[in-house]
């Protein structure tokens, strides 16, 4: 399987690496209107050196199992789960954790058939 090291801080502004393959999801958050990639494992939250956009990311990422499934927010698709109906929206949720993002129509269309595809 594919990897990658990713330069990132902690949220207590502390350096680190983290393995991509970690990464459950990334997502785009605003901090003092300045847009940040936000990596989260299964247990931290980091904050990605990498700038750019989603778009840009998911492009780069795409090889190791990175899908978008909302406008601000993409998934491993190497820590899947199970999908949970929620009203009107699909939940995308992870292996081994209780963390769960919301996937838009688009998005769960994607995950749902390159799930479909692998295995």
């Amino acid at each position: 399987m594919l990897d990658l090291n990713i330069p990132c801080t902690t949220l207590t502004h502390l350096d680190a690496v983290i393995s991509l393959n970690k990464v459950q999801y990334i997502s785009l958050a605003y901090q003092k209107k300045v847009p940040k990639i936000i990596m989260q494992t299964a247990k931290e939250e980091y904050i990605s050196k990498i700038t750019g956009s989603l778009e840009s990311l998911e492009i780069l990422f795409a090889p190791f199992g990175f899908i978008r499934v909302d406008s601000g927010v993409m998934v491993n698709i190497n820590h899947f789960s199970h999908f949970e109906k929620d009203g009107y929206s699909q939940l995308f949720c992870f292996a081994g954790s209780t963390k769960k993002v919301v996937c838009s129509r688009a998005g769960y269309a994607k995950v749902k058939h390159a799930i479909e595809n692998t295995t």
